[in-house]
């Protein structure tokens, strides 16, 4: 008999547990002795010799009065099923992976980014991943990339653009900015805001903290600082629609981060310039470093998710 044809043999018909009975036999030198071993019936072990032996069409062992003998075939055959036994073992531990605890994966995102993605793809992602529990802290843009950078977490949810010596960048989705308002606002009837309709409005920012938002912000409102009257800066949702509200203020952000339901309150998209109002969400992680499987998972997942979702 060929090696090759064993092989393929054991791979493509083998019942397993009749390997393991064969392993026990030539462990043990006699059936009797694997059948102990195994806890089963010395007529059991003799059944599942001579089906492996049919599958393989030839004799495994010569039964003798004093014992059993290998024959040549099994010899070859018992190296070759020693490998498939340790095999074995390490995919029945895989098939325990789900009662192993569970271990973080640390990601440092903008505020409200996981809103905007939904919790139906944190239920999707934990089911598929048993070890992984998602670990997610809102943070500044600036916090961000500092926590990854100091290996505090493996990735970062983050604007563009980035240092590419530095980190590396996978697009996620396009984002822009906008512009909320009272329904009844003299604003609302626009379709399209830019930099010369919030002079004299009161407004609302993010806040000074997001470096990304700032920078974008004082370019905007660099020739207009002084006829502009930020009134307050915040990243809550919730206690800035109170403020559209009861100061008729008008409040500059980003579209993904509006979650809340108000029909009070109407948003407009706002342009630096007629053709420039988008900015890049991405997925960063630190150029040069070997992504852990819970980092390249979530990767796939998250990637995968956001196709379906905006497809």
């Amino acid at each position: 008999m060929k090696l090759d044809a064993t092989i393929w043999l054991l791979v493509k018909h083998m019942n397993l547990h009749h390997l393991e009975i064969f392993l026990a036999v030539c462990h043990a030198g006699s059936l009797q002795g694997a059948a102990d071993k195994l806890g089963i019936s010395r007529q059991a072990v003799s059944k599942a010799i001579n089906a492996l032996e049919s599958s393989l069409g030839t004799a495994l062992f010569i039964r003798e009065a004093r014992g059993i003998t290998l024959t040549t075939t099994a010899y070859v055959f018992k190296e070759h099923a020693q490998k498939v036994a340790i095999e074995l073992a390490a995919i029945r531990k895989l098939r325990n992976i789900e009662l192993l605890p569970r271990r973080p994966l640390m990601i440092y995102s903008l505020d409200h980014v996981f809103s905007y993605i939904g919790s139906d793809f944190m239920v999707e992602f934990a089911n598929q991943e048993k070890q992984i529990t998602l670990s997610v802290v809102e943070s500044t843009d600036e916090n961000a990339l500092l926590a990854l950078e100091a290996g505090k977490c493996e990735l970062a949810i983050v604007y563009g653009p980035f240092d590419e010596e530095r980190f590396e960048a996978i697009p996620l989705f396009d984002t822009q900015y906008t512009v909320r308002m009272l329904s009844t606002h003299p604003l609302a009837t626009k379709e399209l805001l830019t930099p010369q309709d919030l002079l004299g409005q009161k407004i609302i920012g993010k806040g000074r903290s997001y470096s990304c938002f700032t920078k974008s912000f004082d370019e905007i409102l660099s020739k207009y600082k002084e006829e502009v009257d930020i009134i307050a800066e915040t990243s809550d949702e919730a206690l800035l629609t109170d403020l559209i509200v009861k100061t008729n203020a008008l409040a500059v952000g980003f579209d993904y981060s509006y979650q809340l339901d108000n029909t009070l309150i109407v948003e407009k998209p706002f342009a630096k310039t007629p053709n420039n109002t988008k900015v890049t969400i991405c997925l960063v992680k630190r150029r040069g470093t070997v992504a852990t499987y819970a980092a390249s998972a979530f990767e796939h997942s998250l990637i995968n998710y956001l196709a379906t979702k905006h497809s």
